[in-house]
């Protein structure tokens, strides 16, 4: 989106706004344009909650994006924040990537250097509260690192297999 007017009290953005998933990449473009206003408040609504700071990996993607705006509408509690400070982007050197098979060697060591840092960073109590889209990230699937959620996820009404293949050892890691 591109800025194309501002005001004290108002800003208002115009251009594509891209809802597909990994699609786009692939060549699926699935885009429509849109005019975004954002209107400053009387005040902050999110004052007094709780920060919670999410991380992801790959990107955030629309559905993604529509959950977090979701979640801090509707908190009273909590807000979520999130931070692209894991990103694969900035562990992944795009300079000595000349074929598919370099990518893919940079990508698995790209992979190994931010689950290092997310590990430290966890155990030093300084990492991030929520970690988005990281399944593939092996070593931080334990009680070392991470909160075995699996009694807190109601289940009631929904397929229990997409619960059952997210489980390592029987937890559920978050």
């Amino acid at each position: 989106l591109q800025l194309v007017s501002y005001s004290e009290t108002e800003l208002a953005f115009a251009g594509s706004v891209w809802t597909g998933g990994y699609g786009y990449y692939l060549g699926s473009d699935s885009s429509e344009t849109q005019i975004l206003r954002l209107t400053k408040a009387d005040k902050n609504p999110n004052t007094g909650k709780t920060v919670l700071v999410a991380a992801t990996t790959p990107y955030l993607n629309y559905t993604m994006c529509e959950a977090i705006c979701k979640f801090n509408e509707e908190s009273s509690d909590y807000y979520i924040t999130i931070n692209n400070e894991y990103s694969m982007e900035n562990y992944l050197d795009y300079s000595s990537i000349e074929n598919e098979e370099d990518y893919n060697e940079g990508i698995l060591s790209a992979s190994s250097e931010l689950t290092d840092q997310l590990a430290i960073d966890l155990m030093a109590g300084e990492g991030p509260d929520i970690i988005l889209d990281a399944t593939s990230f092996y070593q931080l699937n334990n009680d070392d690192y991470l909160l075995d959620i699996s009694d807190r996820i109601p289940s009631d009404g929904f397929f229990t297999n997409v619960f059952e293949a997210s489980k390592i050892d029987g937890k559920m890691y978050l």
